[in-house]
């Protein structure tokens, strides 16, 4: 359950690709203490299920359409958003409009929650039985 604390600001380490998918590693020490195989690791605020687990990282699969998608959204939302400082600079108190860390904090936060929204319709559809996906077809 998410309580809304938050324990550590993780980090993508690497992407390494596999097949179709793709596994991203993140660096999160403080979440990763008593964390066994499966469990859910919510690292800015997205909630990933630990596959491989270290004693300061830890990796979690996603869809590469999935990731793909989110990479060309950033790709053109970042510079967009570049753009756009002057117009909010007066809105953001203690905050550069160009702040690395809120930039990547934020880019980090989409690409997990697509990494969510890909993941659970994959799920649900490895658990439906191919000879009755079939049959409907």
């Amino acid at each position: 359950m998410f309580t809304g604390i938050i324990e550590e600001l993780g980090s993508v380490r690497s992407v390494e690709e596999r097949g179709e998918n793709a596994r991203l590693v993140i660096d999160a020490k403080t979440v990763t203490e008593g964390t066994k195989h499966g469990d859910s690791i919510a690292v800015n605020g997205v909630c990933l299920t630990a596959l491989d687990i270290h004693d300061d990282s830890f990796a979690a699969d996603v869809s590469r359409e999935t990731l793909l998608l989110v990479l060309a959204g950033l790709a053109v939302g970042l510079p967009v958003a570049f753009a756009a400082t002057r117009l909010i600079s007066s809105l953001l108190f203690g905050l550069k409009p160009t702040d690395p860390l809120t930039i990547s904090a934020a880019s980090l936060l989409l690409i997990g929650v697509a990494a969510v929204a890909g993941y659970v319709p994959a799920r649900r559809a490895t658990r439906v039985d191919p000879m009755v996906a079939l049959r409907c077809e």
